[in-house]
């Protein structure tokens, strides 16, 4: 695809409608070269929920390693604290193995969305972490405990789950 088309495609995902940001991050997924990905990871930054998500469907199929730590970024910050679900669930195409913990916040999450994309990830894909890792996700979740953010079923497995992790690795 050549660059005029690219960045036309790019112009469609800050358009005011859903279809054609979304017709326009399909389109540029078939695309995955370092400069579309490189694209799409600068509009995790725009201030339009909608050219957000569709960014992050677009990177959900392109797969790109290189989006992670953005997407990432783009959830921890505070101003997309409600919108976070479809950034969620385009890191469940991605390699998550460096972001054990940041993960484990997002399964303990209150909204039932973002924390089944991050249970997804979690029991999906290979995370390497050390003792002290599962020992911050037990406080962690200890503390989604006291704070009444997790039901008890939810909470036993997801226990039952850190101390598996905790018992392999010895």
């Amino acid at each position: 695809m050549k660059s005029k088309k690219i960045d036309e495609l790019i112009a469609k995902i800050k358009s005011d409608t859903w279809d054609e940001k979304r017709i326009a991050g399909n389109a540029l997924a078939l695309v995955p070269t370092p400069k579309v990905v490189m694209a799409l990871v600068s509009l995790l930054y725009s201030d339009n929920v909608d050219v957000r998500n569709a960014t992050a469907l677009a990177l959900r199929k392109i797969r790109s390693k290189k989006a992670v730590p953005f997407l990432i970024e783009a959830i921890k910050r505070p101003r997309n604290k409600d919108h976070i679900g479809t950034l969620v669930y385009a890191l469940e195409t991605h390699d998550c193995s460096k972001y054990f913990l940041e993960i484990i916040k997002l399964a303990l999450s209150v909204r039932p969305f973002v924390s089944a994309s991050a249970v997804t990830i979690l029991t999906k894909q290979g995370f390497w972490m050390k003792n002290k890792d599962v020992d911050k996700a037990l406080k962690l979740l200890n503390n989604a405990i006291l704070k009444g953010n997790i039901e008890a079923d939810k909470s036993s497995d997801f226990k039952a789950y850190l101390m598996g992790l905790y018992e392999d690795e010895k």
